[in-house]
């Protein structure tokens, strides 16, 4: 019988569903970055997250994105990142439940209809249950853990 096919699996090892879109060009050539928290962090409910961004194609906008690995593992655009001149980027961001593990990163579209879900207040609260069409992960994915 044929080898069974390997499970996708993110930088640092993670299982990729099959909604889950990594640009792991963008990623190796750094376009985003997340330096604040630190991957495996414990976190309050509410704290700042920091970041870089660099090099978006014309018309590209970027988002942040939190998902819970427990319950529902729905997507929750944070906000648009607009970065500064030297493309540094920062957002209180909040991670709701105590004890839960939380993945955080860095998506790009240039699907209007897209980045119109990722901006929607709706979603923002409720969640999405995959990132919209033509997006793409271009960030590494940190996890962090609510105290």
């Amino acid at each position: 019988p044929p080898a069974a096919a390997a499970i996708p699996q993110d930088q640092q090892g993670f299982a990729v569903e099959a909604f889950d879109v990594i640009n792991v060009t963008a990623i190796s050539r750094g376009i985003a970055f997340i330096t604040s928290p630190a991957d495996g962090a414990a976190v309050g409910q509410t704290i700042p997250v920091k970041g870089t961004l660099s090099s978006l194609a014309t018309g590209q906008r970027a988002f942040l994105v939190t998902r819970s690995t427990a319950f529902g593992r729905r997507y929750f655009p944070i906000k648009e990142i607009a970065p500064d001149a030297a493309g540094r980027w920062g957002m209180d961001t909040q991670y709701a439940t105590a004890g839960y593990t939380y993945e955080t990163f860095v998506v790009a579209t240039q699907n209007p209809v897209s980045a119109q879900a990722l901006s929607d207040q709706a979603n923002r609260v409720n969640g999405l249950t995959a990132l919209p069409d033509e997006t793409a992960i271009i960030s590494p994915v940190i996890r962090v853990r609510r105290r």
